[in-house]
Protein backbone atom coordinates (compact mmCIF):
# COMPACT_ATOMS: atom_id res chain seq x y z
CA UNK A 1 0.00 0.00 0.00
CA UNK A 2 2.65 2.39 0.70
CA UNK A 3 4.94 1.74 -2.61
CA UNK A 4 1.04 2.60 -3.92
CA UNK A 5 1.16 5.90 -2.64
CA UNK A 6 4.77 6.62 -3.69
CA UNK A 7 4.02 5.59 -6.77
CA UNK A 8 1.11 7.92 -7.28
CA UNK A 9 2.53 10.71 -6.09
CA UNK A 10 5.32 10.26 -8.27
CA UNK A 11 3.18 9.91 -11.47
CA UNK A 12 1.31 13.20 -10.54
CA UNK A 13 4.22 15.10 -10.15
CA UNK A 14 5.77 14.37 -13.56
CA UNK A 15 2.56 14.73 -14.83
CA UNK A 16 2.04 18.70 -13.69
CA UNK A 17 5.61 18.92 -14.99
CA UNK A 18 5.23 17.56 -17.92
CA UNK A 19 1.66 20.10 -18.40
CA UNK A 20 4.21 23.15 -17.13
CA UNK A 21 6.46 22.02 -20.24
CA UNK A 22 4.36 22.20 -22.93
CA UNK A 23 2.83 25.07 -22.98
CA UNK A 24 3.44 26.40 -26.24
CA UNK A 25 3.90 30.02 -27.79
CA UNK A 26 3.04 30.86 -30.98
CA UNK A 27 4.07 33.98 -33.17
CA UNK A 28 2.40 35.53 -36.61
CA UNK A 29 4.08 36.34 -38.71
CA UNK A 30 7.71 34.83 -38.01
CA UNK A 31 9.68 37.15 -39.70
CA UNK A 32 9.38 41.24 -40.30
CA UNK A 33 10.98 43.22 -42.72
CA UNK A 34 12.19 46.72 -42.29
CA UNK A 35 12.93 48.52 -45.32
CA UNK A 36 13.24 51.98 -44.65
CA UNK A 37 14.61 55.74 -45.35
CA UNK A 38 17.42 57.00 -43.09
CA UNK A 39 15.95 59.31 -40.34
CA UNK A 40 12.28 57.41 -40.55
CA UNK A 41 10.28 55.97 -38.17
CA UNK A 42 8.35 52.37 -39.20
CA UNK A 43 6.21 50.36 -37.00
CA UNK A 44 5.02 46.69 -37.45
CA UNK A 45 3.05 44.25 -35.12
CA UNK A 46 3.49 40.68 -34.33
CA UNK A 47 0.87 38.74 -32.23
CA UNK A 48 1.72 36.37 -29.51
CA UNK A 49 -0.49 33.80 -28.87
CA UNK A 50 -1.31 30.48 -26.22
CA UNK A 51 -3.98 28.39 -25.51
CA UNK A 52 -2.37 27.24 -22.37
CA UNK A 53 0.23 29.26 -21.23
CA UNK A 54 -0.53 32.51 -18.69
CA UNK A 55 2.24 34.37 -16.70
CA UNK A 56 4.74 36.61 -17.08
CA UNK A 57 7.01 36.83 -20.58
CA UNK A 58 10.46 39.21 -21.19
CA UNK A 59 11.33 39.76 -24.58
CA UNK A 60 14.97 41.17 -25.93
CA UNK A 61 16.85 41.51 -28.78
CA UNK A 62 19.64 40.13 -30.61
CA UNK A 63 21.66 40.96 -34.03
CA UNK A 64 24.14 39.84 -36.44
CA UNK A 65 25.55 41.97 -39.69
CA UNK A 66 25.70 38.24 -41.53
CA UNK A 67 21.92 37.65 -42.83
CA UNK A 68 22.70 34.12 -43.75
CA UNK A 69 23.63 33.18 -39.33
CA UNK A 70 20.95 31.35 -38.16
CA UNK A 71 22.17 30.43 -35.05
CA UNK A 72 21.39 33.59 -32.31
CA UNK A 73 23.89 32.54 -29.78
CA UNK A 74 26.25 34.23 -32.21
CA UNK A 75 24.34 37.33 -32.40
CA UNK A 76 26.43 39.45 -30.19
CA UNK A 77 26.22 43.01 -32.58
CA UNK A 78 24.93 46.08 -30.21
CA UNK A 79 21.92 47.46 -32.93
CA UNK A 80 23.11 50.69 -31.61
CA UNK A 81 26.22 50.71 -33.23
CA UNK A 82 24.80 50.84 -36.44
CA UNK A 83 22.64 54.01 -36.00
CA UNK A 84 19.09 51.89 -35.85
CA UNK A 85 17.07 52.16 -32.81
CA UNK A 86 14.19 49.71 -31.66
CA UNK A 87 11.30 50.02 -29.05
CA UNK A 88 9.04 47.28 -28.06
CA UNK A 89 7.74 46.72 -24.67
CA UNK A 90 10.48 44.24 -23.03
CA UNK A 91 7.67 42.80 -20.29
CA UNK A 92 4.24 41.28 -20.74
CA UNK A 93 2.74 40.64 -17.51
CA UNK A 94 -0.30 38.77 -16.58
CA UNK A 95 0.18 37.14 -20.72
CA UNK A 96 -2.28 34.57 -21.29
CA UNK A 97 -4.36 34.45 -24.60
CA UNK A 98 -3.75 36.82 -27.67
CA UNK A 99 -1.85 39.81 -27.29
CA UNK A 100 -0.37 42.25 -30.18
CA UNK A 101 3.17 43.72 -29.33
CA UNK A 102 4.62 46.74 -31.66
CA UNK A 103 7.66 46.85 -32.59
CA UNK A 104 9.29 50.28 -34.41
CA UNK A 105 12.39 51.17 -36.16
CA UNK A 106 14.25 54.52 -36.92
CA UNK A 107 16.86 54.08 -38.86
CA UNK A 108 19.42 57.08 -38.07
CA UNK A 109 22.02 56.43 -40.73
CA UNK A 110 22.34 54.49 -43.77
CA UNK A 111 23.22 50.77 -43.26
CA UNK A 112 23.41 47.70 -45.19
CA UNK A 113 20.92 44.59 -44.13
CA UNK A 114 20.95 43.13 -40.94
CA UNK A 115 19.89 40.16 -39.56
CA UNK A 116 18.02 40.28 -35.94
CA UNK A 117 15.66 37.95 -33.59
CA UNK A 118 12.90 39.28 -31.02
CA UNK A 119 13.26 36.52 -28.14
CA UNK A 120 10.41 35.68 -26.27
CA UNK A 121 10.68 33.80 -22.80
CA UNK A 122 8.17 33.04 -20.93
CA UNK A 123 8.40 32.74 -16.73
CA UNK A 124 8.59 28.99 -15.80
CA UNK A 125 9.14 27.14 -12.15
CA UNK A 126 10.98 24.34 -13.74
CA UNK A 127 14.73 24.47 -15.32
CA UNK A 128 13.39 23.77 -18.59
CA UNK A 129 12.92 27.08 -21.20
CA UNK A 130 11.34 27.10 -24.32
CA UNK A 131 11.49 30.65 -26.00
CA UNK A 132 10.45 31.32 -28.99
CA UNK A 133 11.10 33.98 -31.62
CA UNK A 134 10.32 36.16 -34.82
CA UNK A 135 13.22 36.80 -37.36
CA UNK A 136 13.81 40.95 -38.04
CA UNK A 137 15.17 42.13 -41.02
CA UNK A 138 16.38 45.52 -41.12
CA UNK A 139 17.26 47.59 -44.07
CA UNK A 140 17.70 51.58 -43.90
CA UNK A 141 18.05 53.56 -47.26
CA UNK A 142 19.08 56.77 -48.33
CA UNK A 143 16.07 59.29 -48.10
CA UNK A 144 14.54 59.93 -51.69
CA UNK A 145 14.84 63.59 -52.79
CA UNK A 146 11.49 64.68 -53.34
CA UNK A 147 10.88 65.31 -57.12
CA UNK A 148 9.05 68.05 -58.53
CA UNK A 149 6.73 67.11 -61.09
CA UNK A 150 6.67 69.14 -64.66
CA UNK A 151 3.77 70.79 -64.01
CA UNK A 152 4.37 72.23 -60.71
CA UNK A 153 5.03 76.19 -60.38
CA UNK A 154 8.73 75.95 -59.14
CA UNK A 155 9.62 73.48 -62.34
CA UNK A 156 11.23 76.07 -63.98
CA UNK A 157 11.90 76.54 -67.94
CA UNK A 158 8.62 78.10 -68.08
CA UNK A 159 8.35 80.31 -71.85
CA UNK A 160 8.93 84.10 -71.22
CA UNK A 161 6.30 86.09 -73.58
CA UNK A 162 8.37 87.29 -76.64
CA UNK A 163 7.67 90.99 -77.77
CA UNK A 164 8.83 93.16 -79.88
CA UNK A 165 10.45 95.64 -77.93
Amino acid sequence: MKFFFIFLFFYIFVCLNLYNISASLNLSPGKLDFNIESEKEECQSLVLSSQDYSGDITIRDVWSEDINELNTNKYNLNIKELGIDISYNNLIEDFSGTKEIEICIVGNKISKTVRGALIFTPTSNSNVVVEVGAWIFVNIRETKPIEESPGSPNAGGGGGSGGDG
